[in-house]
């Protein structure tokens, strides 16, 4: 069997250092670990999930006084199915918020369909166009000069609005654009309402679903609620998973030129068309899985879930 002197030298150490021979084995010149020692180097991932290949094999070695290539410790934790990806993001959730949200599933969870079909699922979101952002585009490298998979960049910096919206089963609101250095606040809310909420809610006899952002639960709004007759229905506090409107904002954000827009008016046409682009039968399939997102609640105790 053949194997390099620094792999004979770095054998010898071990053995002097951890008085140990069966930590280690070679195999075709290659260093190897024994169980024990795969066992530590496992513990040491699943204590410190979010570090690094590099963290891990320096903490192995400070531990063990093994030196661990990086290439070994990807080898080793892909065997045992432990890989990097990026994490969720999800909303920071107290005991308080994880309990509404159980009582909500649990008591709504036998609600048929057409209960929730019933909705206006309403929200705002802030809309963003950048520009000269990087993007990965697939090519040989003899293309990598091809005009048509350039990124094209501009000099007008960057445009962003605040949107409002409105969605139920079959139909869409028209989408209300914020003009350029509003603010929103519960005054401005109540102009939305006003202008495009209300004649939308009468219209289809719906009922009225909003979150709990600190605008539409002023005192302001709540007068403003009570004194033009609009029911709310609670809903859980911290809780987007249940708001399908949410997944529909990153549909929109998704279909606004991806190389950026060259001025306001631009800007605006593209969140426009970008709204009225996305086919009903997408806002059904998203109202169609509450009984699925409720079930995901209760399953994970009131925690966040993959919706």
């Amino acid at each position: 069997m053949k194997c390099s002197l620094s792999t004979v030298y770095r054998l010898l150490d071990h053995i002097e250092e951890t008085g140990r021979l069966e930590a280690i084995y070679l195999y075709h010149g290659v260093v190897k670990f024994d169980k024990a020692e795969t066992c530590v180097l496992l513990n040491i991932a699943r204590a410190n999930r979010f570090q690094s290949r590099r963290f891990i094999a320096q903490r192995y070695q400070a531990l063990r006084g093994i030196t661990i290539s990086l290439t070994s410790v990807t080898r080793i934790l892909a065997k045992y199915s432990l890989s990097y990806y990026i994490a969720k993001c999800k909303p920071l959730l107290t005991d308080i918020h994880k309990k509404a949200r159980m009582d909500f599933s649990r008591m709504n969870y036998h609600q048929p369909l057409e209960y929730w079909r019933t909705f206006m699922y309403t929200d705002e979101c802030c809309s963003r166009c950048y520009q000269n952002r990087q993007q990965k585009v697939q090519g040989t490298k003899e293309q990598e000069w091809d005009p048509s998979l350039f990124v094209r960049s501009v000099k007008s910096g960057k445009f962003s609005a605040m949107v409002w919206g409105a969605i139920t089963y079959g139909h869409k609101s028209r989408l209300w654009i914020m003009p350029c250095g509003t603010t929103m606040t519960s005054i401005v809310y109540s102009q939305v309402i006003d202008e495009v909420a209300l004649p939308f809610l009468k219209k289809y006899e719906l009922k009225f679903q909003q979150d709990n952002a600190p605008i539409h639960t002023s005192k302001y709004m709540r007068a403003y609620f009570a004194e033009n007759n609009i029911t709310l229905y609670p809903f859980p506090v911290m809780s987007p998973n249940l708001n399908h409107i949410k997944h529909y904002w990153n549909l929109l954000k998704a279909n606004i030129f991806p190389e950026g827009c060259t001025s306001w008016n631009e800007f605006v046409d593209q969140v426009k068309r970008a709204w009225h682009d996305i086919p009903h039968e997408i806002i059904n399939n998203l109202i169609n899985s509450m009984p699925r997102r409720l079930e995901a609640v209760i399953m994970q105790n009131g925690d966040a879930t993959k919706y």
